[in-house]
């Protein structure tokens, strides 16, 4: 399925910087229907590590344990 989508680029601005973020989406129509929809979005919390799903098992019991005790 990831190779259906591509990875579009965007801007915005705050408090007077220019920040960027990326979007997945199979179009650029949608990519701007994913945009739209980001103020509909909530903050779920703050992104600890990013795990490769090639870890298998590790990966799952790594975040368990870090879910648990944290």
């Amino acid at each position: 399925m990831e190779e259906d989508f591509k990875t579009f680029i965007c801007e915005y601005t705050f408090n007077g910087e220019r920040w960027g973020l990326e979007i997945k989406a199979t179009s650029l129509e949608e990519a701007e229907q994913r945009l739209r929809s980001l103020s509909q979005g909530r903050i779920l919390g703050e992104l600890a590590a990013k795990i490769p799903y090639q870890l298998g098992w590790f990966a799952k019991l790594w975040v368990w344990v870090a879910n648990r005790f944290a």
